[in-house]
């Protein structure tokens, strides 16, 4: 499945080509380091005021590839087992770190996706921004007080229908309703996975690139404490299982003037 953005778009929010790339290529199965904050991190790449971590689980066999200019990413991927995970994004370096409650009603994120990846037997993907709550104040597998890992799926290989009932079958998920955000039907689902929690919310009618606001999101997300450490909004690609390809992440986040102006001009 290919989903593409328009050239405008791309020129639009593509930044400056005078900030130089950084790249990383990674084997797996990759040996931890000292340096490692965890075994299965990677290195995050920083251009500018823009960022890009990435991680791969445990069961990851393959390559991965990632190259960041200012708030574009390019990146490759093989991954060739079943239960195998990799996910990577583009966010900002300088991550808020402030308490939820204090962030901005009116907070956005500007993202364009140009994606060709193909999703083998088993192997899934999906991409939106990902956002967690009170991760930078845990340590690598939260043990005490409470983690929230949080998805909003913009775009899949799987329909909408069939992503809520892998939610709901898989895990003992509960629905929140649905809400409409950005001209469209976003439905809200919360789960427990592992020592943490998860908080989806998943728009019925797919598209590769826009805005969102993410005041409503959070008021979907409501039961998330108030008082806990936002740690900023990444537009993020998450894999699971055998998937092959390749593609650009570009995210627009406010964050200083140079942004402002460019999520004007993102539609």
């Amino acid at each position: 499945m290919a989903i593409k953005h328009s050239l405008l778009t791309f020129v639009l929010l593509g930044g400056s080509a005078a900030v130089a790339p950084v790249t990383e290529t990674i084997d797996s199965p990759r040996a931890a380091s000292s340096t490692d904050k965890a075994e299965n991190d990677t290195r995050r790449l920083i251009t500018g005021v823009y960022s890009s971590p990435a991680w791969v689980n445990d069961r990851f066999t393959g390559t991965h590839v990632r190259e960041l200019t200012d708030n574009r990413l390019k990146f490759q991927i093989e991954q060739t087992v079943e239960g195998g995970g990799w996910d990577t994004g583009v966010g900002l370096a300088q991550e808020p770190a402030i308490p939820l409650g204090t962030v901005a009603k009116d907070e956005t994120i500007c993202f364009a996706y140009d994606l060709d990846l193909d999703a083998l037997e088993g192997g899934k993907w999906w991409a939106g921004p990902k956002i967690s709550v009170n991760w930078a104040a845990m340590t690598d597998a939260p043990s005490t007080g409470d983690w929230y890992e949080n998805y909003v799926v913009e775009v899949a290989n799987q329909t909408p229908a069939e992503l809520e009932a892998d939610l709901f079958d898989y895990f003992d998920a509960e629905s929140l309703g649905e809400s409409v955000i950005a001209g469209a039907t976003y439905r809200h689902i919360r789960l427990r996975y592992q020592e943490w929690w998860q908080y989806w919310s998943i728009r019925q009618d797919y598209r590769a690139e826009g805005q969102l606001p993410l005041g409503p999101i959070f008021d979907a997300w409501s039961a998330i404490p108030r008082d806990l450490t936002y740690d900023g909004v990444k537009a993020n690609l998450e894999t699971h299982g055998p998937v092959l390809g390749k593609g650009q992440i570009i995210a627009v986040i406010p964050g200083t003037d140079v942004d402002v102006m460019r999520l004007s001009n993102c539609k």
